[in-house]
């Protein structure tokens, strides 16, 4: 009996963690889910910080009391009402210029190479 009693309350600690474990996931997968981040990370050199409205957004300078000292670079915020960049954006030019100098330079080696095959 004592057995039984004590298989059941273990049971039913178990389950009671692994609901509250699923709670947990579930309430963290929805908060990013609704905030819709894409690029999580400020360009080098910056600092992020949260506005008044509720944004975030990188600087290049300090941040005093909640206000960019230097020039505001870009916001990670999704959905925000002013004429920031969005870092998402910047992060997908320098990709984009990255791939287009990688090109440019296999371009230019392959045309000293009379061996090399065309791309």
């Amino acid at each position: 009996m004592s057995q039984g009693l004590e298989l059941l309350i273990w049971l039913f600690c178990v389950g009671l963690s692994t609901i509250l474990i699923g709670m947990y996931f579930k309430q963290s997968i929805r908060i990013l889910k609704k905030e819709g981040f894409t690029v999580q990370l400020c360009p080098s050199g910056s600092v992020n910080y949260v506005t008044p409205e509720g944004d975030t957004n990188c600087c290049n300078g300090d941040v005093i009391e909640g206000w960019c000292s230097g020039n505001i670079l870009c916001t990670m915020s999704p959905l925000h009402n002013s004429r920031v960049p969005t870092c998402a954006s910047i992060a997908a030019a320098a990709a984009a210029s990255a791939a287009a100098r990688a090109a440019a330079a296999a371009a230019s080696a392959n045309s000293n190479c009379p061996v090399c095959p065309t791309v």
